[in-house]
């Protein structure tokens, strides 16, 4: 009884041993192996895919955004900055003519107000926001800068805009003297005990807002090369190549750049987030591309 139940046993286990070894079970296991591997080949090359996809949207941030950069620089150089001295000697000299005044000389003062009008220069921004919050995986900083560079962007053009309305009111207004203007232009007391300062506050406006617009694009230009760098290392040689961010030659010692000191406070707010989400953001976007 017990040498029959063996031989049955043994006669299972051969069957199923002919079974797994059939011509069926090894296409069938042929064909789930190999499925898997079609799978995984499919999602790598995927994924490669995206990254150069990913890279070709940073270039295309770094290129405008590094636009924006030129534009401002062009607009300090070029009016703004000859505009501030301009301003700021004239109030000098102002200084100096009432201080002779106090002291008994007889003077006359010859400053007048610039009423020349700047042309806003037109920024890509609608197309670096969509590229930074709809195209790539933008770390936080670079989101982050671009909402502070948008803010400068529109305030840099209601200010030039409330400027011109102010330079409209002289022009359009036929008995204002030159006097008047001037105590308007460098927010003076007027002959009624009034103050209007409109003038002398948008000037500080401009030049604050412009450093701004400067500084943001810069380092958002410089922040985006660094990232999409990263990307280009981990997928290696056969990736696009990443735009390059250097400080032209030429503005390096013309004292345009605004002080990076006065964006500590607003960099150290994001230092320890970045530092704890840096090293593992790339592998999280990984996980989006392959999603």
């Amino acid at each position: 009884m017990q040498e029959n139940y063996w031989d049955y046993v043994q006669s299972i286990l051969c069957l199923i041993w002919n079974f797994l070894n059939s011509n069926f079970i090894t296409a069938l296991a042929g064909a789930f192996f190999g499925a898997i591997a079609a799978y995984y080949i499919a999602k790598k090359h995927q994924q490669a895919v995206n990254l150069r996809e990913e890279i070709r949207n940073i270039n295309a941030a770094i290129t405008l955004t590094f636009s924006v950069f030129i534009s401002s620089l062009s607009l300090k150089e070029q009016q703004i900055k000859p505009m501030m001295d301009g301003y700021k000697e004239t109030s000098k000299q102002y200084e100096e003519y009432m201080m002779k005044l106090s002291n008994g000389q007889k003077v006359s003062f010859a400053g007048t107000a610039d009423m020349s009008e700047v042309a806003m220069p037109l920024f890509p921004t609608e197309t670096i926001s969509e590229i930074i919050y709809g195209k790539i995986a933008a770390p936080t900083r670079v989101a982050a800068m671009y909402s502070a560079l948008n803010h400068a962007t529109n305030s840099i053009k209601e200010l030039f805009e409330r400027r011109h309305q102010i330079i409209y009111e002289w022009k359009s207004n036929k008995n204002i003297t030159e006097k008047e203007k001037l105590e308007v232009y460098l927010g003076l007391v007027q002959e009624n005990r009034t103050v209007d300062e409109r003038y002398s506050n948008i000037m500080d406006e401009i030049s604050k807002s412009l450093d701004d617009c400067i500084f943001y694009s810069f380092t958002i230009a410089k922040d985006l090369n660094e990232y999409g760098c990263k990307l280009a290392e981990m997928y290696g040689k056969n990736t696009s190549i990443v735009v390059g961010v250097k400080l032209p030659d030429e503005l390096v010692d013309k004292d345009l750049m605004p002080d990076e000191d006065n964006y500590r406070g607003w960099f150290d707010g994001f230092k320890n987030n970045e530092n704890s989400t840096q090293n593992k953001s790339i592998w999280d976007r990984l996980k989006f591309w392959s999603s």
